[in-house]
Formats: C-alpha cells, structure tokens, sequence
C-alpha cells in the first residue's frame, strides 16, 4: 500500500518542483528574450519610471515562455504516468526531452517571431518606439509572441504525444 502511494506522490512531488524552476527559468528567459530583442534599452529604467509600453512586451515575454514551457512540464509527467517500471528510464528520458523542447521552442520561437515582424515594420524602430511608450507598438509585439506561443506550445504537446507513444 506504501509502495503504491510512493510513485504517485515522488511523482507530485517532482513535477512541483520542475515547475518552481520552470517557473523561474521562464521569468529570467523573458528578461534575457526582451533584452536581446531591445539591446540597448534598460528595462528596469524603463519600467521604474512607468513606461507601459515597455512592461507589456516584458510580460508578453513571460507569458509566451510560460505558455510553451507549460506543454512541456505536462508532457513530462504523462510520460511517466504511462510507462510501465521496465521502461521508467527511458520515460524520464523523454520527459526531460519534453521539457528540453519547451524551452527550445520558446526561446526559438519568440525570438523569430519578433525578428520577421521587425523585418515586415522596417520602417518602425521598435526599441525607439517602446522606449517613447508607445503601447501600440508594444501591443502588437506581444500578439504576435503570444500567439506563437500558443502555436508552439501545441507543437511542443504533438511532439510529447508522439515520443509517450514509444513508452
């Protein structure tokens, strides 16, 4: 009876735990997107002196990350919630692959995003833009990351649905 309950709860207890770091991982992954998206701008500066433009792409950001690394960390426990024991290491394998694929795919996938947007507004300087608060150009940057995400994010769960297939 111990032993039953000791799976499920390493398993809770686990995927807490990746998520606390996820979590925080995500929050330093939209600092690190946002910044080498507007080199050159001080995001902090901006946001303590109340430039909204600028708080709202950093949001979008986290969101976006949050959204695809979501995919992931569910993916990795319906891994090992559907191995059987003999196949658990490589269940964990393909959960950390899942999660791995998250990240990847947010960090890919909102960086591209906003670079073929600044390709197709080449007439718009959007670092300028956002640091005159120009929520306009905030608001259209972070739809377009945010929907990305949520693309991305069901690319992630098609990818964990395929590799919890072969376990």
């Amino acid at each position: 009876m111990v032993s039953e309950l000791a799976v499920p709860l390493v398993l809770i207890a686990g995927q807490f735990l990746m998520g606390i770091a996820l979590a925080l991982a995500s929050a330093w992954g939209a600092v690190f997107l946002f910044s080498h998206l507007t080199a050159g701008m001080k995001w902090s500066k901006e946001v303590r002196a109340g430039n909204a433009a600028v708080s709202v792409l950093l949001a979008a950001c986290a969101v976006s990350i949050g959204i695809v690394l979501a995919s992931g960390l569910s993916g990795f426990t319906d891994t090992l919630l559907s191995s059987t024991s003999s196949s658990a290491y490589l269940a964990i394998m393909a959960g950390l692959f899942r999660v791995a694929a998250g990240i990847a795919g947010a960090a890919a996938s909102s960086y591209i995003s906003l670079r073929v947007i600044d390709v197709l507004t080449s007439e718009i300087d959007e670092v300028k833009e956002l640091s005159g608060g120009n929520m306009a150009v905030a608001l259209l940057m972070a739809g377009v990351l945010i929907g990305t995400a949520i693309v991305m994010s069901a690319g992630v769960s098609g990818t964990s649905l395929a590799l919890g297939a072969l376990f």
